[in-house]
This record gives structure tokens, C-alpha cells and sequence, in this order.
């Protein structure tokens, strides 16, 4: 019988963000979701395109950016949307435009890469994400919590370690912020307004994000020769606070530094098996942000890109501009600050490196407020595509766009994107492979000309480029909220309902302080559970065990009106990966001809109980 879609997108090589294999089929969309793939040759639509063979993949996810402002000033996004990016990180490295007060009359450094004092106009994490709601950008919007932002309104000075009082403030404005949706914390130990914070007081902070469920991200203390040792440090404030980890733009910087890359990312594995950690990488070997003394060095080349005092230096290297004044590079530095530079201080072999690892995703670290930006700003992601996956066979196309995509999602706790699959939100790129660029595009580019990439959503789209004010229909307008992977804010309202909200009993017969489940527009979010009875662990072999647990998920599920056959997706937590064969029996008994899709880690759980199951449930008459 055929069926009816706002909009279909006909023979495309769907490329899902799983890192699956590409197949040739279409795509149904009604509303705000993806309803359907596959062959839709019977389907009829208010609006169709024609993909002719091109890729339809979700929409590009920016990691690592500093657009905070500018997704309010300039809610276009240009740089952005011509990429193929429907989603940015913003806050990053320590510095976010929210919670803010800045008592002037200069921006700290480095948070003068997002902008002027009156850019910094939002106290609270809530009047900025009114701010973003308002602009309506073009993209999606999640937020962290810059560490050098709290520190900014609470401490006179920066050279030094927080007091206890300033740490409890710090602490409190986390917790509002996190409460109100942003999704972590970040942090920028290598900047001098950062580096005097010791891990205790970092520790503190990410006991906050932990607490709330974010994520914790950092620019490392040091890039260069204590790389290694940054890391470590890294790790060890992420486990205490019990935040997944992501390593902001993981790099060997500086020339003693490289051929360090497999160190590193052997270091990050290590870590990865015993807590969540990822880094980001943008697809180059320079370095982008404000001139930093420590960074000077006559090894490699530093562009200078702006100068408050100098102006006129902008566009030069500061080795000319130390020769013309006839002083020392240390001393040209000096001048020249406040300013901006990019560093050329990587190797190729140790990038190319670090992009390919598994762990790895794609942040472009764009500045969209240098007047001279870095190429990235405008290039990073079809360079990926185009000249490290087409022309360079570094990683295959299904792999790359995973790391642009489902891996981001899955990293940063953005609900319901980064993949191609029925449920997911209309958060989607059509790119023409062959056209994608092969090298990057001039620090000033014509939007239009550059364009590799195109945006489709269900709102009309005057080109493909985006150069329309209007949001797409399938963008949230104010900062995403990993804790709630259906917010939206211009869906319309929607019922949320309950069950067990009294909470459930864990082992010893405690009352547990969240829900048995909640219901929200068709979906149905089951916590995980465990083989119990009585609040007791049941003792019995795997099988035994995983039976019990899907039952209690069953039970649940039945007492909000869902059955096995709404089930879309499963996870799951076994103590020992020597039980995944055993599970996988219970699964197909449990699941038969209605297979969810599934993730499955290994983690220690309670004493005695060797898996742990949650389940996410959809049913199209109740959305």
C-alpha cells in the first residue's frame, strides 16, 4: 500500500553515521523525522528530490568550534552550513560566552576569540540559550561551560590557584548552567588566565558535570614535550568526576614533539578501557588562536592574523615582523599583543595519524571572529572527505562520516542524531563526492563559490548553500540538551509522563531517586535494569540473569501500553565480554523477528549482577 512523506529524497547512497556500508535507496521524512529508507519507489510526497546517485549522510556535526556568539550575531552561519554542519559544540577550551560577567574594560585572554565585551552580555546559561532560541540560527546549538568563564566571575586575578570560597562559586554557577542544558564543561589549562588552576580545583568542577551526566572536554595543559603527562591529568580529573573524556584537538606540537602521535593515542586506548575518552582533530597541521609567549620559537613559522596596537602587521609572519623592527621575535610577540596567530607546529604524519584513529572525531577549531582566519573556519570537512578519504584512501567514506556524525553524537549525548535511521531527527547532508574539495579554500571565500557541500531540510530552502535567514525546520534554535534527547524547543509542546517517578529500590531495598521509565512524544525511555527481584540481585549463570533483566524492561514496558515490537533500540552493560555469546542467545529469544539496533560495553555493575539492560521504545500512535 503506499505511503504518504512531507519530503523524499530519491537515489541517494545512504551513508547512515554507523560507519555501515553505503546502499543505494531513498528517504521519507513527515515532520521532523526520518520515517522511512530504503526502496520508496511507492511512496508519494509533498516534495521530493532527486539524488541521482549523490550521498545522503546525517548532517555534520562541529565538535570543536567557538561560534558562541556568533550563532546569535550572525545566525546564518555561513561558514558552517556550507559544509555540510547542521550541529555545533560551542564553549570550548575553557572559554564560552555564558555564564558571564565581565567587568572590563578588556576581554581576558583567550576569550577574546569569541568576541568583544558587549558580545558578553549573558550572566546565565538561561538567558543565553533565550539568546540562541531568538536568533533562530541555522544550525543546531550545544553548549558548554567554559572553565576560564567561571573563573572570570569570580576571580580579580588569575595567576593563581582558586580559594575554596571562589571554587564553591565556580561550583554553584556550573551546576545552574548544567541544569538549565548546557552539557558539560570545558577547560584550557595551556592559556595563562587557566594554567595556574591545580587538578584539585579542576577535580572539584568535574564532579559537578559528573554528577549532572555532561561530558568533560580540555584543551590540555601541554601540547608539547608534556604532552603525555597533560594527558594523564586529563584522565584522572575525568574518572574522578565520573564525565566522559574528550581531549579537545589532540596534537604533538612543536618540533621536539613530533613523531609522538603513537604514544598519544596508545595512552588514549588505555584510558578508553577502563572510562569514555575521545579526542577531536581538525584535517591540518597548524595551530589557530591568540599569540601566546609561551608558543614563540624561531622552529616554525607563526603567521600573525590580527594585532590590537599593530593593526597593520596583520597578514605577516612574526619572523618579517621582528626583522623589520629590528628586535627579537620574543620581543616582536610582546608588541603585538593582544593578538592572533596561527602556528605551524605539527607534523603531517602524526595529524594523518590521529584523524584515522577510531577514537578520533572531527572538530574544525574554526575562528569565526579573526579577521584572517585559518582555512578550517570554512574547509575542515570536505577536506576530510575529499582530500583525506577520496584522494588520500586514509580512512573509507563510511568511516569518515562516522566520525562527523554518529561517533560525535554518541560522544556528546546529542539525542536522536548523527544517524540515518527511522526516529532520527531530518538532520541531513547531500554531497556530491567527486566535487568535494581537494584542498582548502582561501582564508576568504566566497560562500556560494566554495559551497562542497549541501544542506536539505523539510522548510524551503532557497539554495543550497543556505544564504537565507530563515532556521530549518529540523534545527533546534537554543543549545541541545543531552538530557533530554527529544528538547526541541520548536516542536510543539508535548506530554511527559512518569512511571514509578516515586523512584525504584536498588539493592538493600534504598528508594532510588529517578524514574522507571518516562514517555515523551511516542517515545518510551526505560532505565536500565538489572536482574532483581525485591531489590535484591537474583544470583544464576548469564542467561538466567539477562532473562530477569529484560523481563523487568518488559514489565515496565507494558504498564506504559509498549511492547517488544516498539522496542528500536537496546543497551547494554555486561561485566565480563566473555558473556556475549550466551547474551546474544537471550537477545534473539527475547527480540525474534523485531531486532533493535543495540550498543554493548563491558563495565563492573553491583556485586553479583553481570548485566544490565535499558531499552528506547517508539510508537507512532502515541507521538
Amino acid at each position: 500500500m503506499s505511503q504518504h512523506a512531507n519530503l523524499l529524497i530519491r537515489d541517494v547512497q545512504l551513508i547512515d553515521g554507523t560507519g555501515a556500508a553505503p546502499y543505494r535507496g531513498d528517504l521519507a521524512v513527515r515532520g521532523e523525522r526520518i520515517v522511512a529508507l530504503g526502496d520508496l519507489r511507492d511512496w508519494s510526497a509533498d516534495s521530493c528530490i532527486e539524488g541521482h546517485g549523490r550521498c545522503l549522510s546525517p548532517g555534520f556535526i562541529d565538535v570543536h568550534t567557538h561560534d558562541d556568539s556568533n550563532v546569535i550575531r550572525m545566525p546564518e552561519m555561513l561558514p558552517k552550513l556550507t559544509q555540510g554542519i547542521t550541529t555545533v559544540i560551542v564553549g570550548n577550551c575553557g572559554i564560552s560566552a555564558s555564564p558571564v560577567r565581565l567587568p572590563g574594560p578588556d576581554v581576558p585572554d583567550p576569550m577574546n576569540l569569541l568576541g568583544r565585551l558587549e558580545d558578553f552580555r549573558y550572566p546565565t546559561f538561561a538567558a543565553y540559550a533565550e539568546a540562541v532560541s531568538a536568533a533562530q540560527p541555522s544550525v543546531n546549538v550545544a553548549a558548554l561551560v567554559g572553565h576560564t568563564a567561571l573563573r572570570a566571575n569570580f576571580m580579580e586575578r588569575f595567576d593563581r590557584p582558586a580559594s575554596a570560597e571562589e571554587i564553591q562559586q565556580m561550583r554553584s554557577a556550573l551546576r545552574q548552567a548544567l541544569a538549565d542544558g548546557a552539557i558539560g564543561m570545558s577547560s584550557g589549562l595551556a592559556y595563562m588566565n587557566a594554567r595556574h588552576a591545580p587538578a584539585a580545583e579542576m577535580h572539584a568542577l568535574v564532579e559537578e558535570v559528573g554528577a549532572a551526566g555532561g561530558i568533560y572536554t580540555t584543551h590540555l595543559r601541554d601540547e608539547f614535550a608534556g604532552l603525555l603527562d597533560a594527558m594523564d591529568e586529563a584522565v584522572a580529573t575525568a574518572r574522578h568526576g565520573q564525565a566522559p573524556l574528550v581531549i579537545s584537538h589532540l596534537k604533538c606540537a612543536g618540533v621536539g614533539n613530533w613523531g609522538s602521535a603513537p604514544l598519544a593515542l596508545e595512552k588514549l586506548e588505555l584510558a578508553a578501557r577502563q572510562h569514555s575518552c575521545h579526542c577531536d582533530c581538525y584535517p591540518y597541521t597548524a595551530g589557530s588562536s591568540t599569540l601566546d609567549l609561551g608558543q614563540v620559537t624561531d622552529d616554525f613559522e607563526i603567521f600573525i592574523t590580527w594585532s590590537d596596537p599593530h593593526p597593520q602587521m596583520a597578514r605577516q609572519t612574526l619572523q618579517a615582523i621582528a626583522a623589520s623592527w629590528g628586535v627579537s621575535l620574543l620581543d616582536a610577540a610582546r608588541r603585538l599583543q593582544p593578538a592572533g596567530a596561527v602556528y605551524h607546529n605539527m607534523a603531517e604524519d602524526d595529524m594523518r595519524r590521529i584523524l584515522k584513529h577510531p577514537l578520533s572525531m572531527v572538530g574544525s577549531d574554526g575562528l569565526p571572529n579573526d579577521p584572517h582566519p585559518h582555512p578550517r573556519l570554512w574547509g575542515a570537512f570536505p577536506r576530510v572527505i575529499g582530500h583525506f578519504c577520496r584522494d588520500q584512501g586514509l580512512f573509507s567514506l563510511p568511516e569518515a562520516i562516522h566520525k562527523m556524525t554518529g561517533l560525535s553524537a554518541r560522544s556528546f549525548g546529542l539525542g536522536d542524531r548523527g544517524e540515518l535511521r527511522v526516529g532520527a531527527f531530518v538532520d541531513l547532508t547531500l554531497f556530491d563526492l567527486p566535487r568535494c574539495a581537494t584542498a582548502p579554500p582561501s582564508p576568504t571565500p566566497s560562500p556560494r563559490r566554495r559551497a562542497s557541500s549541501w544542506w536539505w531540510s523539510t522548510a524551503p530552502w532557497p539554495t543550497a548553500t543556505g544564504n537565507s535567514k530563515r532556521a530549518p525546520a529540523a534545527c533546534s534554535n537554543a543549545p541541545l540538551n543531552p538530557h533530554n534527547p527529544d528538547h526541541h524547543p520548536r516542536r510543539k509542546p508535548m506530554s511527559i509522563k512518569r512511571y514509578g517517578a516515586e523512584g525504584g529500590t536498588g539493592t538493600g531495598g534504598q528508594k532510588l531517586p529517578f524514574s522507571r521509565a518516562v514517555e515523551a512524544g511516542g517515545w518510551l525511555y526505560v532505565s536500565g535494569q538489572t536482574p532483581m527481584k525485591d531489590g535484591e540481585v537474583v544470583e544464576g549463570g548469564i542467561i538466567e540473569q539477562s532473562r530477569l533483566a529484560f523481563q523487568n524492561c518488559l514489565d515496565i514496558m507494558a504498564e506504559a501500553g509498549y511492547g517488544v515490537e516498539d522496542v528500536v533500540h537496546v543497551t547494554t552493560v555486561l561485566t565480563d565480554a566473555r558473556y556475549f555469546s550466551s547474551f546474544n542467545k537471550v537477545f534473539k529469544e527475547i527480540f525474534g523477528d523485531h531486532p533493535p539496533a543495540r550498543i554493548c560495553s563491558v563495565q563492573d555493575l553491583v556485586v553479583d549482577c553481570k548485566v544490565e539492560v535499558d531499552v528506547k521504545c517508539f510508537k507512532a500512535s502515541r507521538a
